[in-house]
């Protein structure tokens, strides 16, 4: 999917402060393991292993992914609410609800699930073309599970990890 209309999809959805059009963001995990590449609607676009010795166990794998989605979706949302002009009204709101001077206001538990379900996109679950890495993500791309063989992660070179990662993270429909 283009990246304007899956954008245009997840404005619809979630509205369009923090969902603009804004340049590829990178980010790192905390241990310097891994780097990847968001485009402006948090898709994985771009993979590179920095250390693949402290990348052979699952459990350092799927840290390192999250964790650099995480920071590369931090300046993704920054630079998306600096360009729809809420860059200043979120950190307001972010500060109030925090010092809980503006309260978190859910409606009741049947609406309030049922405004969430209308606003959700469906996620999905994907996996690289050699069958090793398996990726679900929410409907706006958050990742939910990170999956990976064990037996092939403790032998792959990084350029066929950083490989197996991209085609995982972008979308290689998983069979059933």
């Amino acid at each position: 999917m283009q990246v304007r209309r899956r954008l245009a999809l997840i404005q619809e959805a979630h509205g369009t402060d923090a969902w603009q059009e804004v340049p590829d963001a990178t980010g790192e995990d905390r241990e310097g393991r891994l780097r990847i590449v968001l485009d402006a609607s948090a898709r994985v676009v771009g993979v590179r292993v920095l250390d693949v010795g402290r990348l052979r166990f699952a459990a350092a794998l799927s840290d390192a992914l999250r964790d650099a989605w995480l920071a590369a979706d931090a300046v993704r949302l920054s630079r998306s609410l600096t360009t729809s002009g809420a860059y200043d009204e979120w950190l307001r709101l972010g500060h109030e609800r925090l010092s809980g001077a503006r309260p978190l206001a859910v409606g009741g538990p049947r609406r309030g699930s049922e405004v969430l379900r209308a606003r959700t996109l469906p996620g999905s679950t994907t996996t690289s073309i050699n069958g090793f890495v398996t990726v679900r993500r929410s409907g706006t791309g958050d990742l939910t599970l990170v999956a990976v063989d064990q037996c092939w992660l403790a032998a792959a070179r990084p350029e066929h990890l950083e490989r197996a990662l991209l085609e995982a993270s972008t979308g290689y429909p998983k069979a059933a």
